[in-house]
């Protein structure tokens, strides 16, 4: 990996948004007016229609911003349901911070960090044993690291959505007691909500603090996000939460003890 430095400067008059969206004309954003209502009146946005995602009632909204202000609005754009994906991008950024500081580098060992032992909820799951020897921190945020299960309910079916569970896991329908490195780590690619879900555990430990109060101070103080303006669902809440999407009763059995650390 090579380290390449960007520099950039953003515009005066880019925000960040307050409680409600400040709008703008297609002519205030740059855009040619014509030519944008064009293309707006043929078109029809919506947002990911994710599996458990509720949308009934023809809830749901899409928008165009430029700069922090709303320039065009399909549907609701106060429309919100939450999304564990959000929460995932977070934690890459956390992981770069604890590179850039020097705290870690990407290819080191995680139980040369932490191990588990006597917190994770088995002794197949922790770090310092079969296949986790060879966890590294680049294997799990690039999902390699031999964890299979994104999904806890369809985990339960043997599947991952509406794929099979991967050959080399070994599935016993149990996503809590399965969420462990199954096979040698980066071998295979095999997106896992769980394996993320380990990051953030050994993340805290490596970092001994929140992660929420980590963003808040590295990140989304200088860019001026207040921290009661956002928030991230905690893992129990994930994990005990059967609706979390509703029509995937159980999304969140994967994510396992410990739920705070330290």
């Amino acid at each position: 990996m090579n380290e390449t430095k960007l520099t950039s400067t953003i515009p005066e008059w880019v925000i960040y948004p307050g409680e409600k969206w400040v709008k703008i004309t297609s002519t205030q954003a740059g855009f040619d007016e014509a030519q944008f209502n064009e293309l707006m009146a043929n078109s029809e946005l919506r947002g990911a229609s994710f599996h458990g995602e509720v949308h009934d009632g023809n809830k749901w909204g899409t928008v165009l911003t430029r700069g922090g202000y709303l320039v065009y609005t399909w549907g609701d754009s106060d429309y919100r349901y939450n999304t564990a994906s959000v929460g995932k991008a977070f934690t890459w950024a956390i992981l770069g911070l604890a590179v850039d500081e020097g705290l870690i580098k990407p290819n080191d060992s995680i139980n040369k960090t932490w191990t588990g032992e006597g917190q994770l909820s088995h002794p197949h799951k922790y770090l310092n044993r079969g296949h986790h020897k060879a966890l590294t921190w680049h294997d799990l945020v690039a999902h390699r690291g031999g964890f299979p299960i994104t999904n806890g309910w369809s985990w339960r079916y043997t599947q991952n959505y509406d794929n099979p569970a991967p050959k080399w896991a070994k599935c016993t329908k149990d996503p809590y007691y399965d969420n462990y490195a199954h096979t040698q780590p980066s071998v295979h690619h095999h997106y896992s909500s769980g394996g993320v879900w380990r990051l953030n555990q050994a993340l805290t430990v490596l970092w001994d603090m929140d992660l929420k109060q980590l963003l808040d101070e590295k990140i989304f103080s200088h860019l001026g996000v207040p921290a009661d303006r956002w928030d991230w669902l905690e893992g129990k809440f994930v994990h005990d939460k059967r609706d979390f999407y509703p029509k995937m009763p159980g999304y969140g059995d994967f994510v396992d003890a410990p739920y705070e650390i330290n």
